[in-house]
C-alpha cells in the first residue's frame, strides 16, 4: 500500500520528469541527426548521377566531396545561405579541388521575379565562375552589382563568401579574409 501511495503522491513530478526526459532525448537527437535538406540542390551544379558524402556542416553551409568512379574527391559542392531582398536565398556552387568556382545556382530565392530575371539577363552569376577561394568578392569592387537588384545581389556574395569558407577549412588554407 505505501509504495502505491507513494506513486499517487508524486505522479505529477514522475510524468514531468519522464516529459523532460523525452525532450530532452529528442533535441539531442535532433542535433546529432540533422539534415538541412541541400542534398536535393547537389544536381543544380554537378551531373545529377553523381556520388557525393558530406565532409561538414555548419552554420555557413554544407560541403560535399563529389566522388569519381574510384570514390575519390573529384571536385567540391557548397551549398550555403545569404539574405536578399525577399528572404534567404540558398546558393549552391561546384568548386575544383585546389578552390576554383566552376558552377553555380540559386536554387532557392525568394526575390522579385523581374529583378531577378535582370541578375539573370545581365550574366550577374557568371562573374563568380573561375574566381578561387583566395580571390575578393566585393560588390562594386570585384563584382559587378546589378542596378535594383543590389540587396540580391549582396545577399548572392554572402552566400558564395560562406560556401568559400568551407572550402578554406577543407583546404585547410590559412587564407583569411
Amino acid at each position: 500500500m505505501k509504495s502505491s501511495n507513494w506513486f499517487s503522491s508524486n505522479r505529477s513530478k514522475i510524468i514531468t520528469l519522464l516529459a523532460l526526459l523525452s525532450l530532452g532525448l529528442a533535441a539531442i537527437y535532433g542535433f546529432t541527426h540533422q539534415d538541412l535538406g541541400y542534398k536535393e540542390y547537389i544536381s543544380q551544379v554537378v551531373p545529377e548521377d553523381s556520388e557525393y558524402t558530406e565532409l561538414m556542416a555548419t552554420s555557413q553551409g554544407v560541403l560535399y566531396a563529389i566522388l569519381d568512379d574510384e570514390g575519390q574527391p573529384q571536385s567540391y559542392v557548397t551549398i550555403s545561405q545569404g539574405q536578399g531582398y525577399g528572404g534567404p536565398l540558398l546558393v549552391a556552387l561546384n568548386w575544383s579541388l585546389d578552390g576554383i568556382i566552376q558552377q553555380i545556382s540559386v536554387p532557392v530565392q525568394h526575390e522579385d521575379l523581374p529583378w531577378w530575371r535582370v541578375l539573370e539577363a545581365r550574366h550577374f552569376f557568371d562573374q563568380y565562375i573561375g574566381r578561387g577561394y583566395e580571390d575578393p568578392i566585393q560588390i562594386h569592387e570585384d563584382i559587378d552589382a546589378v542596378s535594383g537588384s543590389t540587396v540580391s545581389s549582396n545577399g548572392v556574395a554572402m552566400a558564395v563568401k560562406a560556401g568559400r569558407l568551407l572550402v578554406v577549412k577543407e583546404l585547410g588554407s590559412d587564407y583569411s579574409f
